[in-house]
């Protein structure tokens, strides 16, 4: 067996148990992986040591891209190390703790669920709570429209960065994969925003994120436009044309194509202007087809998370097809 088929067969175990473990825990819409708060807890400290005030956009600049590479190289040196160790008897046990740190699929539907639960209810609050604890955005003057459709967002996001990346990651790169997507991923997601402060700090990371995350989103607006041919009201057509037409209209060009695929499949209107919680402002354009309004309803949020679930579902049975036929 290929190491590629033995990422496959350990991803493919991860998925069993995280299926099982995520469905008896789903009433719980707990934080981020472990291996993702490191990370972005390092990468965190590093921006407000080095992006202070004061300093001129080319030191920006060079700075955003010193701590870009020393965080890469040691990214590709601790997975080189686990690596190492998942050489043993028992490295498949090494490597599902390692996944169970950078993936997640369960998570987000839970947080899905749970705010349309909330919203449907009319505790606004508690479903503000939920998301306060997933986003970095400024949620404090949110409507219940607005926190319905940061949820699908959220959760639509998340279907890419926490569960597809770090999967074709693993599958094809192993430890070493996992651990320099998370470690761009996690900067990118801290300082990688277009707003004055991290204009320039974070030039290098927007320009690594675009790269990393290109054949992850791909794969995921894939998932998005076949998950919406099984869910119902789908429109899986409607997801594919707005996917390749509306890509371009966010600052990331890949957040761009699986959010639009989402408004698409699900008829919605995504994106807009984000507010950050340090107080900036980023205007940006809605996602969607030019019928569609902003005013999110909590059908709308369950109706996303089940449609992240199926897309999951379709993810592992790829996965599954690709061991059985050893390609």
């Amino acid at each position: 067996m290929t190491h590629f088929h033995e990422n496959i067969a350990v991803l493919l175990l991860f998925f069993v148990v995280h299926l099982l473990i995520g469905a008896a825990l789903m009433a719980r819409t707990r934080g981020r992986p472990w291996l993702w708060t490191i990370m972005e807890s390092a990468a965190g400290d590093a921006a407000r040591r080095l992006n202070r005030g004061g300093r001129s956009d080319s030191d920006r600049i060079v700075r955003g891209a010193v701590v870009f590479v020393v965080f890469l190289l040691l990214a590709y040196g601790a997975g080189s190390l686990w690596a190492l160790m998942s050489r043993s008897n028992w490295g498949w046990a090494a490597d599902l703790f390692l996944l169970s740190g950078a993936m997640t699929a369960m998570a987000p539907v839970a947080v899905m669920r749970g705010v349309g639960r909330r919203l449907a209810d009319q505790k606004t609050n508690q479903a503000r709570d939920i998301l306060a604890r997933h986003l970095r955005e400024d949620l404090t003057q949110a409507d219940a429209h607005m926190l319905a459709r940061k949820a699908v967002e959220y959760g639509i996001e998340s279907l890419c960065v926490l569960l597809v990346g770090p999967a074709l990651a693993f599958a094809l790169f192993g430890a070493v994969g996992v651990f320099v997507y998370v470690m761009v991923m996690a900067q990118h997601r801290i300082y990688g925003h277009i707003v004055p402060a991290q204009l320039h700090f974070g030039a290098t990371v927007r320009a690594a994120e675009r790269l990393v995350n290109l054949l992850p989103a791909v794969v995921t607006s894939l998932l998005v436009v076949t998950g919406a041919a099984v869910v119902s009201r789908g429109k899986p057509a409607m997801a594919a044309t707005l996917a390749v037409q509306q890509a371009g209209r966010d600052d990331s060009l890949n957040r761009g194509m699986v959010l639009a695929a989402a408004a698409g499949g699900l008829g919605l209107a995504l994106g807009g202007p984000r507010r950050w919680a340090d107080g900036q402002v980023r205007p940006a354009a809605w996602l969607g087809a030019a019928a569609e309004t902003a005013r999110t309803e909590p059908a709308a949020v369950r109706q996303a998370g089940l449609l992240a679930f199926v897309a999951f579902l379709l993810f592992a049975l790829g996965f599954s097809m690709a061991f059985m036929m050893r390609i």
